[in-house]
């Protein structure tokens, strides 16, 4: 147990606190600032505990799991914040049973480091599931390379399903490059969020499969006046369910809401308003269906258009703008408004 100590570092190569094949490691009310890694996490560890933690201006990761093998670890209560090279970071592991709650964590990336995020699996190698990320504010910095907030990164088209059973959910997040990224992931549930202030996307998936997104807010409130685009893009998915999104006011891409390349794709009940140049955008996709959406105050853009693809069904929507469709698509029972 480590409980209630302060540690300063003054070595380019100290590390907080390392473990190395640890069982039932409990850290409590630990502050670690000015070190490398805040705590480092290695070769193989079970039934792992992180509460009411302070992980502050460190040179590489507050929490890092590095080349690990893990089964349940709880990360909870704790300010990770101001560290380089990501707030929690996941690379070359095999990791079950994580969960990360209640915390707040921000701006873990330097300006002129490798690109990263405030919270990163990279599975380019291992594999994570089992896990959840909920009721956190993460945030900051939009000018950090390639910057993200949420970031899963699985193996890779060749077995795109090595990260996911997961959940994302109820969380704030603003003022990076990406809000949330996944990439080859496979079972993920986005829900309860609110996402704001993304310079390129409050949602990029990719190459990923059985995703459920729903009842998420993806705001452009005019208190935060950054001037971004916040698009939302699912390319090269399959088996997505995209459920009560509230979009408001994204700019400077082709649509509120775009799907390109993908298959099987269920959206519906979801309110899109003000987007410049279109509402939904649909190219190349195939059997998928488009229904009870609001897309208003867009009349002169498009409400709904799809290029290329077949099988596609639009029905039971209100829009202002029109619908833009060519053959292998069915439009029936539009309301249209101005």
């Amino acid at each position: 147990m480590v409980d209630g100590i302060e540690i300063v570092g003054k070595h380019p190569k100290a590390i907080g606190v390392e473990a190395i094949k640890t069982m039932q490691l409990t850290i409590t009310r630990l502050v670690v600032r000015k070190a490398l890694h805040g705590i480092r996490l290695h070769e193989r560890n079970r039934n792992v505990s992180i509460d009411d933690c302070h992980l502050y201006e460190n040179e590489g990761v507050g929490i890092y799991l590095d080349q690990l093998n893990l089964h349940q670890i709880n990360i909870s209560d704790s300010h990770i914040s101001y560290n380089k090279q990501g707030g929690i970071v996941v690379r070359e592991s095999e990791i079950r049973n994580i969960q990360i709650g209640n915390c707040d964590i921000e701006g873990n990336m330097g300006e002129e480091t490798e690109p990263t995020a405030n919270i990163l699996f990279d599975i380019s190698k291992g594999s994570l599931r089992e896990g959840a990320i909920f009721g956190c504010t993460i945030q900051h910095t939009n000018n950090a390379p390639d910057s993200a907030n949420v970031r899963f990164i699985g193996n890779g088209p060749e077995d795109p399903r090595k990260v996911g059973n997961f959940a994302i959910a109820d969380n704030s997040m603003s003022d990076v490059a990406v809000n949330i990224h996944l990439k080859h992931a496979r079972g993920v549930t986005i829900t309860g969020n609110t996402l704001w202030q993304a310079y390129e996307h409050n949602l990029l998936v990719e190459d990923s499969s059985h995703i459920v997104l729903g009842s998420n807010l993806l705001d452009r409130n005019p208190d935060y006046r950054a001037k971004t685009k916040d698009a939302n893009v699912f390319k090269d998915c399959t088996d997505c369910t995209l459920n009560a999104l509230n979009i408001l006011a994204t700019r400077n891409v082709p649509a509120g809401l775009i799907l390109e390349n993908c298959a099987r794709m269920n959206i519906t009940n979801c309110s899109i308003r003000q987007c410049q140049n279109g509402g939904i955008l649909l190219r190349n996709v195939k059997q998928s269906r488009i229904s009870d959406c609001l897309i208003t105050e867009g009349e002169k853009n498009f409400a709904i258009r799809v290029t290329g693809g077949q099988q596609i069904q639009i029905t039971d929507n209100l829009v202002s703008g029109d619908i833009d469709v060519g053959p292998g698509t069915e439009v029936s029972n539009t309301m249209t408004v101005y």
